[in-house]
């Protein structure tokens, strides 16, 4: 039951993560321009799939 808790507990911190680094990305391809939209854009891409 711990071990259930603790893994349960690392895919919802992993989650929280990836949606935290989508909607960064989305910021970033907002407000940016060049280089650092094309990573951005590039990021919220592989993301997505």
């Amino acid at each position: 039951e711990a071990l259930k808790r603790r893994l349960n507990a690392r895919i919802e911190y992993a989650k929280f993560l990836q949606d935290t680094v989508k909607e960064m990305a989305k910021e970033v391809q907002k407000t940016r321009s060049g280089e650092i939209k094309k990573t951005a854009e590039d990021l919220d891409e592989f993301l997505n799939k």
